[in-house]
């Protein structure tokens, strides 16, 4: 696999303007990456030593963690998949399950759509539409005898508390796997809200349930202690957030070894700021005149607590060379 990519960076004339790949979160990449690197550091063709080189995808990585947790709920989700099938079976089953959704007291967004099994997104949106409309699939328990495939009310309230967690991963996967602007300053936000979601399950739900909870927790801790730094430096290079952002999250996120990491973060900085700073950068004219890329944010992502930290504190740029500090010191622009 390595002598293919080699092959193939070397015949599209790339070499010398790679500055990261990623990768799905598989071992047999782990290997192929690492000779990769060395291959590129002996021609000095790498910034920062490649020490930001190997990225996870981050879609891929919330893949795997969502499956575990429709694991624990596959019967579950198994009925709700046959009771779509049900109503979808006929014309006549569609009007009935029409009629029974007009009554009072049932909201929903949408009708359910039959999921793709092998999309745990797909199954997530149908899950949370048959969510919306329970007491129509209550009813329906109850007009048609045919009709025997409904989950029980302890079954919707399980599979209620696991959509409330999927929720994060769902919004998260639609923003970083955005094709029309860039996502790289995205990924630290929407990791960090699934990191919050799992943080906060609630530890009194069904044994089996938060037993799920705690894999895919493992499983997230694992992911985000690869990549916390790959993710970290797009956000420094934000102007909304800067290295006073990513150093109050890691703070929180590693507490008494927060100091360490961001003493390695900021060497990396240092190392490619020295890196480009060799470079002689051409058409900075076309440069300039290249349209702004589109802003993209995680609408639910809450900064109040990064707010009210940025009006009490001011960030310190100490040991950061002249051009980066005067980035630096610059307020950072609206977070909202």
């Amino acid at each position: 696999m390595f002598n293919e990519v080699l092959k193939f960076i070397q015949e599209w004339n790339i070499e010398d303007k790679l500055f990261a790949i990623t990768l799905d979160n598989a071992s047999d990449n782990n290997a192929m990456v690492e000779l990769l690197r060395s291959n590129l550091l002996e021609k000095q063709k790498l910034y920062g030593k490649g020490k930001l080189f190997h990225h996870r995808c981050a879609a891929h990585v919330l893949n795997l963690i969502c499956k575990a947790g429709f694991e624990i709920i596959n019967p579950i989700v198994h009925k709700v998949r046959k009771s779509v099938k049900f109503v979808e079976g006929s014309i006549s089953r569609k009007q009935k399950f029409e009629e029974i959704i007009q009554q009072p007291g049932i909201e929903y967004e949408k009708r359910p759509n039959l999921d793709t099994p092998t999309r745990w997104n797909s199954t997530y949106l149908m899950l949370n539409c048959c969510l919306q409309l329970k007491r129509a699939f209550e009813s329906l328990t109850q007009q048609d005898q045919e009709y025997t495939c409904a989950p029980s009310l302890e079954e919707w309230e399980k599979a209620q508390m696991v959509c409330i967690i999927l929720k994060t991963f769902y919004d998260a996967t639609m923003v970083i796997s955005g094709s029309h602007y860039p996502t790289a300053n995205l990924y630290f936000d929407e990791i960090w809200e699934v990191k919050i979601a799992l943080d906060n399950a609630d530890p009194e739900v069904n044994a089996d349930l938060f037993e799920t909870i705690q894999y895919m927790q493992r499983k997230f801790r694992r992911y985000w202690k690869l990549t916390w730094l790959q993710i970290s430096f797009p956000v420094i290079f934000d102007p909304r957030f800067k290295l006073g952002f990513v150093d109050f999250r890691l703070k929180q996120a590693f507490g008494s070894q927060a100091e360490t990491k961001i003493a390695t973060m900021k060497k990396i900085l240092l190392e490619l700021f020295k890196d480009y700073s060799q470079v002689n950068i051409g058409n900075q004219d076309m440069a300039q005149q290249t349209p702004a890329p589109q802003i993209v944010t995680n609408a639910s992502g809450s900064y109040a607590d990064w707010d009210h930290h940025m009006s009490h504190n001011v960030p310190s740029t100490s040991e950061i060379p002249s051009e980066l500090e005067a980035y630096f010191s610059e307020a950072s622009n609206p977070s909202k």
